[in-house]
């Protein structure tokens, strides 16, 4: 609170919101929240934190207001109309979560992210098909989009794989999500020696890149020794990422409290353990 008095930034006031909602105190952290948003309508991760908390409180109304209010002052917040429609589709309102990407894009073109959650959609209801067309209007608009190729790539049965991610190279020669989607493959495939040059190569073009190092170290930990992970562990540990897909949602898990990158990359580990 005396944060709040002497500083007042939206990122104090933020901090304030995850601490009252990670103590499970839900009507505290709507309170700030509301107050915050008075101060900072603007800053698209309180509205993002408002819809989350009305969810978890079990109020879908109330967080459904908060998205369109939200988008409605952030039209251009990406992460914002994200939010909004991976809550649509957990309720099941798929069809709402469709028309609300299609508004997303119109707002924001060439976004490969909503490009990307509007294949995943697709792909989540088992519409194969639809996903595959939004994929090409994808990769379309967004040629050289690494997050997008990396999809393909897995998107493909897993013997046209490799053709595609030769496609993906052309597009991207040196964007690490490709690169370390293609090092997955070659852990695949048990060509080991492969993955560890691609892995290294994806982590020394973006050391920030959580996910790479979490893949890398899931390697070591099914082929390589104690001093081939404690080289992982160590560099990973010195460059701190704090981006990835995967590495985000842990970090962004209520609750979640890891004492430094080597224990986050861990509980990365673990998360893809299922993964290819």
């Amino acid at each position: 609170e005396k944060a709040r008095v002497q500083a007042g930034t939206e990122r104090v006031w933020m901090k304030s919101v995850m601490l009252e909602r990670d103590a499970g105190d839900h009507d505290a952290a709507m309170r700030l929240l509301r107050e915050a948003l008075a101060k900072y309508p603007k800053f698209d991760k309180l509205w993002m934190m408002l819809v989350q908390v009305n969810k978890a409180a079990g109020r879908p109304d109330e967080a459904r207001r908060a998205y369109e209010e939200g988008t409605a002052l952030n039209p251009t917040s990406i992460n914002l109309w994200i939010v909004a429609v991976r809550f649509e589709r957990e309720e099941g309102q798929v069809t709402k979560a469709r028309s609300m990407l299609e508004k997303a894009r119109l707002k924001n073109s060439k976004s490969p992210e909503l490009w990307l959650e509007a294949v995943r959609l697709e792909n989540s209801t088992e519409n194969k098909k639809l996903a595959s067309t939004r994929l090409a209007q994808a990769l379309q608009e967004c040629p050289h989009s690494g997050i997008l190729w990396s999809e393909a790539i897995l998107m493909e049965p897993r013997q046209q794989r490799k053709a595609k991610s030769v496609d993906a190279i052309k597009h991207c020669e040196n964007n690490p999500f490709v690169i370390c989607t293609v090092a997955r493959l070659f852990h695949s495939d048990r060509k080991l020696e492969k993955a560890r040059t691609w892995f290294n190569r994806a982590v020394t073009l973006n050391p920030d890149f959580g996910d790479a190092w979490a893949y890398w170290y899931k390697l070591e930990l099914q082929h390589g020794t104690d001093e081939t992970r404690a080289e992982v562990l160590k560099r990973c540990g010195d460059a701190n990422p704090r981006h990835g897909e995967l590495w985000q949602r842990l970090c962004k898990t209520p609750g979640a409290k890891y004492a430094d990158a080597k224990e986050k990359m861990l509980a990365v580990v673990r998360m893809v353990q299922e993964q290819l």
